[in-house]
């Protein structure tokens, strides 16, 4: 191998590292993307949770005012019944 041979293959080993370098960039800002999206995910499940909480609680509130109407009735059709 010539010494222009060798200058071509030092340059281009040189002009190659800009582009290594650009996509490990590129991996590492992927990742960090990666992990911002899986705490978005995270932080979500809380509201989620919430949500659901304050549904089922809702449910129980309408069932125990269910509860005490059907013994008010109760309790009025025996006292009607003495």
């Amino acid at each position: 191998m010539g010494i222009e041979d060798r200058l071509t293959n030092y340059l281009r080993l040189f002009m190659g590292l800009p582009d290594r370098l650009t996509n490990s960039l590129r991996l590492l800002i992927g990742r960090a993307d990666w992990l911002t999206n899986s705490l978005r995910l995270l932080m979500g499940l809380p509201d989620w949770l919430t949500n659901s909480l304050r549904l089922l609680m809702g449910i129980a509130d309408r069932l125990t005012s269910s509860l005490r109407l059907l013994m008010d009735i109760q309790h009025r059709l025996t006292n009607s019944l003495r």
